[in-house]
């Protein structure tokens, strides 16, 4: 949970700071690696995709957006990147 929290004040209150996304992308994926199974880590991870740096590869969005479209079919950032892929 606390990368999660990290991760959320690096990417909004705090964003201005220099490097603020690498780290929240960083704590993201730490979570994620201690709870892998989070739906909510899951579903979060997705917005770095769509951020204008791109931290969140289109091979790495594909395998979570797959994860996040088994319990949410109708997850508009899971189905955006799953259409990218098919293009």
């Amino acid at each position: 949970f606390n990368h999660y929290l990290a991760s959320l004040v690096m990417s909004g209150p705090l964003c201005y700071l220099e490097n603020s996304m690498q780290v929240a992308y960083d704590h993201a994926k730490e979570a994620i690696r201690l709870s892998p199974k989070n739906f909510e880590y899951l579903e979060y991870i997705l917005m770095f995709y769509f951020e204008t740096d791109k931290l969140l590869r289109l091979e790495e969005a594909v395998e979570y957006a797959r994860l996040v479209c088994q319990k949410d079919p109708e997850n508009i950032a899971a189905r955006t990147i799953l259409s990218q892929n098919n293009r």
